[in-house]
């Protein structure tokens, strides 16, 4: 995995989507926004995250934009 400033990420285990501020060695720093909007920021070993461009999710949401969208036009 090659992890940048910018990439983003979530832990192994789950949780936000975050943001590479920096790679050093095995650590990398990050940041992410928790629920109640405030800015986290912490640092993990390299092979306690993966890349995750949160593009699943995304995803996700659109269709359900897109089938509701089809449900009230067709009403």
């Amino acid at each position: 995995m090659a992890l940048a400033g910018g990439s983003t990420v979530r832990l192994n285990s789950g949780g936000p989507l975050m943001t590479v501020r920096e790679v050093e060695g095995d650590t990398v720093r990050c940041d992410w926004f928790d629920k109640e909007g405030r800015l986290r920021k912490a640092e993990f070993l390299t092979n306690q995250v993966n890349e995750d461009s949160g593009g699943d999710k995304i995803a996700e949401i659109l269709e359900r934009i897109k089938a509701e969208r089809q449900r009230r036009d067709s009403s």
